[in-house]
């Protein structure tokens, strides 16, 4: 390369286009003519999908903290869209067939008499799906390494197959507020 302050030719090593990972966060840089890599910086990138990468000199590791709390973010994100909706996009349980449930209990309540089935059932799959959610958790926060946290299903086909309208476990009772108050 020549240096037209100095008027001198130099060699210097040629690295354009070659790629190289910053160590901190896994983010690529492409080096140009004449710019040495920085020191420690891999030309090997992170394994796709990995949360929070940084390397450790010698390989790719994970941020299993921070793997965990988006797991749990999403975990939660699919069980309240699995409760209010169906596969097809349908509701399957919106807000105001929740308070209709609630109404309903304190009616009961109200009368000395026992809940509508309705009531019962649909608070049944409910109470399933909750406890479903929370032994997902509590397996998420367990995980020991990224291959154990990636073995918890936290689908929303999992879902389905155990409490969708033919679950496997307790099926979606797929009642409506009409069921619960009778036709208007």
């Amino acid at each position: 390369v020549f240096d037209p302050a100095a008027g001198t030719w130099s060699l210097v090593a040629d690295h354009r286009g070659q790629t190289y990972y910053d160590p901190a966060s896994g983010e690529a840089s492409t080096c140009a003519l004449g710019v040495e890599p920085p020191e420690g910086w891999p030309d090997t990138p992170p394994p796709a999908g990995m949360v929070g990468p940084t390397w450790d000199g010698a390989q790719w590791v994970g941020n299993l903290a921070l793997a965990k709390e988006q797991k749990q973010a999403a975990l939660l994100d699919t069980v309240q869209r699995f409760i209010q909706y169906k596969p097809d996009g349908r509701i399957r349980y919106d807000g105001d067939l929740k308070m209709n449930l609630i109404n309903a209990a304190l009616v009961a309540t109200m009368q000395q008499q026992a809940p509508p089935a309705a009531y019962v059932s649909v608070s049944q799959w409910i109470a399933a799906v909750q406890a479903e959610y929370f032994t997902l958790k509590a397996a998420v926060a367990a995980a020991a390494d990224e291959a154990a946290l990636a073995a918890v299903d936290i689908s929303s086909e999992r879902l389905e197959g155990l409490y969708g309208v033919e679950g496997t476990s307790l099926p979606d009772p797929d009642k409506s507020t009409a069921d619960l108050i009778g036709p208007q």
